[in-house]
């Protein structure tokens, strides 16, 4: 889990790096159910992953 979840943060930090402010965030969302898809409590993990606006607020959750 811990491996999968530093590739997350890795995947959104490089988006966050290339895309900055000009695609939203919310852009990644789609690929966070795919880190996280079998991982004990993971829908409930998943809803709180969904609520993140940007780089930030992902490690934050996930930290």
């Amino acid at each position: 889990e811990e491996e999968r979840f530093n590739i997350l943060l890795e995947h959104a930090k490089l988006f966050n790096e290339v895309w900055g402010d000009t695609k939203n965030f919310s852009v990644i969302k789609k690929y966070i159910k795919a880190y996280i898809s079998d991982f004990e409590g993971a829908n409930e993990l998943r809803q709180r992953l969904m609520m993140v606006n940007s780089y930030e607020d992902l490690v934050s959750l996930i930290k």
